[in-house]
C-alpha cells in the first residue's frame, strides 16, 4: 500500500444543500476508515480546509473514492504522495484469547 495526503479547501459559500450533507460525508469518512483506507482526517479550526490521509493502491484509487464524497462538488482538491505515514494506533488494542 501506498500512503497519501490529501488536502482539501472547502468553498467559502456554504448552502443549506452543504449543510444537509454533512452527515453522509461523516458517514462516508467513518465507512472508509473501517475499510482502512482512510487513516484519520482533521478540519481546521476556521473550518476552511480538511486533511485526510489515505492508504491506497495508487493515486488514482485515492482520486476515485474522493469523487464519490457527498460533499466533492463543495471541495478543491489537492492530492499528495507520501514517503511514509507514521502514526499512534488509537484504537482499541486487539484482544489475545490466550
Amino acid at each position: 500500500m501506498n500512503y497519501y495526503m490529501v488536502d482539501i479547501n472547502l468553498h467559502r459559500e456554504q448552502s443549506q444543500n452543504f449543510k444537509e450533507l454533512i452527515p453522509k460525508q461523516k458517514s462516508f469518512f467513518h465507512r472508509l476508515m473501517h475499510e482502512g483506507k482512510i487513516l484519520d482526517y482533521a478540519l481546521s479550526l476556521d473550518k476552511s480546509k480538511i486533511w485526510i490521509s489515505f492508504s491506497a493502491r495508487s493515486e488514482k484509487e485515492v482520486s476515485d473514492i474522493i469523487s464519490k464524497f457527498p460533499l466533492i462538488d463543495f471541495f478543491e482538491v489537492d492530492v499528495h504522495p507520501l514517503a511514509f505515514q507514521n502514526r499512534m494506533n488509537v484504537l482499541i488494542p486487539k484482544v489475545s484469547l490466550n
